[in-house]
């Protein structure tokens, strides 16, 4: 008879297997636990995210914000509308602010 897992269960695919440890100063752990604090993750969750993108930093959700951004500023310098690309040039300011 097959057993039903409750359904908090990882597939066997999202399961992890390995578990390491680092040694750093407690300036370096602070100021990891601050950045992943920030971003709403745990600290071994910020590590693993930080270390698996590209060393550009640029996430697809990002590259997708950056196209939409540029696409509304084309629209607006066609309509030859200021205070719109000033209102863009904020919002990309902010998601360089992630990238770094």
């Amino acid at each position: 008879m097959a057993q039903n897992k409750p359904e908090h269960y990882r597939d066997e695919s999202e399961r992890k297997e390995v578990s390491t440890s680092l040694r750093m100063t407690q300036k370096q752990h602070d100021k990891i636990k601050e950045k992943a604090d920030a971003k709403g993750q745990s600290i071994s969750t910020y590590l693993i995210d930080a270390a698996s993108k590209d060393q550009t930093g640029f996430t697809p959700a990002l590259l997708v914000q950056m196209q939409n951004l540029l696409n509304d500023a084309c629209k607006m310098a066609e309509r030859n509308e200021p205070d719109e690309v000033d209102r863009m040039q904020k919002e990309m300011n902010k998601i360089w602010q992630k990238l770094t």
